[in-house]
This record gives structure tokens, C-alpha cells and sequence, in this order.
């Protein structure tokens, strides 16, 4: 039978059959979905088509996550070591993986206490920024230290997940700060060869250099001092 038509289907995020809504969720339900935050348009005549348990006040976006539903459990290796299982309600929690706030459904890891956002349990491993000139990589934690985000230039909290960089020790990244459209190209690098960078001139000595802008040998003379 097509959903379009079900009156009822049961579904993992409560114990009752959630009924099928074709013009919105009710007044006294949450204003957006259980799973995925998606907020419902409550306009007369422009309504999200939901399903709801009236009994749990539970709501579920037709359009996403009852086409295509959230797997009960998962595995990321790029974020967490252990499986992580789903938790379809309403609570308040800090991402491990980007150390910002979330209020519905994260993935949970009872052996860790490690809770994450749905959308960062596939945080790309290496990327390629436009604010950085080298690549960075993520790791789940940074560690104690004073760290600035090189993209909004607020602090990191180094207890949680950012990106850094392997070649500027103290250079570090949010994570939603690093995955921005308009910060990253959605490009994973992870098992791509790095281009090896070519440097500007060659050392003969170590008071001569070989400068691609001039044909000859340029040497280093200390006693001229250039003012500004």
C-alpha cells in the first residue's frame, strides 16, 4: 500500500503506530522533526505532511526522514571507535565530534558516554579549506591549549572534535566552522597524495640562495640595513 494512503505505520521512534498528516502537525506538537530539526511550515495553505503520535507527541518530516530513516545503529571510523545507536527523543546534549549544543536525537556510545549529531558522524577525515594554505585533518581531540577557530576566530575547545593542521602546530578549525559551504569544497582528500609544495629558491650556503626571479646566485649581505 502507499504511504500516502497508510492511516497508521509503526516506526522505531515511539511505541505507537504514527499516524500519516497530510496538512501539518497539530498546534501542541514540537515545531520541528524529532530526528532532524527540520522546522514544519504552519501556513494555511502551505503545510509540511507529517506523521505523529498523538500519545507521545512525536513528529517525523515526511519528506526525509520517513523516505529515507535514520539507521538505528552505525559505525564511523572517522569519529568514534565504538557502534553508536540512535536515540529518538528530545534531549540536551554537547556533540563530541563538534562540541556544540543539540537538543533531539543524537547517536550515543554507552561504553563512552559519547554523544554526536547525526549530521557529524560522517565528518570527512582530510580536507582542503579557503582559509588555510595547507590541508587539515580531523582529529576528536585537540587537547588543552589556547586555540583560536582560523575561520570565525573563536575559541576552539580543545576536549572536543576540530580540525588542525600537521604543518602549523597551533593553527585549528571548528568542525562546522571547517565544513561550511562556503569554507570547504565538499571534497574528501583521505588517501589522496598531497602535491609536494616547490619553495621559492634553492640554498647554495647559507649565505647564498638560488631565486627563480633572477638568473644568477643571490648572497646575503648583512651590513645593509633597509628602512621602511
Amino acid at each position: 500500500m502507499c504511504r500516502a494512503h497508510s492511516r497508521r505505520i509503526p516506526h522505531f521512534s515511539s511505541k505507537h503506530p504514527l499516524k500519516f498528516l497530510q496538512y501539518g502537525a497539530p498546534e501542541y506538537a514540537h515545531e520541528k522533526c524529532l530526528l532532524c530539526e527540520k522546522k514544519f511550515k504552519k501556513l494555511s495553505n502551505n503545510y509540511d505532511r507529517v506523521y505523529h503520535c498523538d500519545v507521545c507527541n512525536v513528529t517525523i518530516c515526511e519528506d526525509y526522514c520517513m523516505a529515507k530513516p535514520p539507521q538505528v545503529s552505525v559505525v564511523s571510523p572517522t569519529t568514534h571507535e565504538h557502534q553508536l545507536h540512535l536515540v529518538p527523543r528530545l534531549v540536551n546534549f554537547i556533540c563530541n565530534a563538534c562540541g556544540t549544543a543539540g537538543d533531539r536525537s543524537p547517536y550515543f556510545c554507552l561504553q563512552c558516554n559519547f554523544m554526536i549529531h547525526r549530521a557529524c558522524i560522517d565528518l570527512p577525515l582530510v580536507i582542503n579549506i579557503n582559509r588555510h594554505n595547507h590541508r587539515i585533518s580531523y582529529t576528536s581531540l585537540l587537547g588543552h591549549g589556547n586555540w583560536t577557530c582560523g575561520v570565525c576566530h573563536k575559541k576552539v575547545d580543545g576536549f572536543y572534535g576540530a580540525y588542525s593542521c600537521s604543518k602549523c602546530p597551533s593553527y585549528a578549525v571548528h568542525a562546522r566552522c571547517a565544513t561550511r559551504k562556503d569554507v570547504w569544497d565538499k571534497v574528501e582528500l583521505e588517501g589522496t597524495p598531497e602535491e609536494e609544495e616547490i619553495a621559492p629558491f634553492e640554498v647554495v650556503d647559507e649565505n647564498l640562495i638560488k631565486h627563480f626571479i633572477h638568473g644568477h646566485n643571490l648572497r646575503l649581505n648583512k651590513d645593509v640595513c633597509l628602512e621602511r
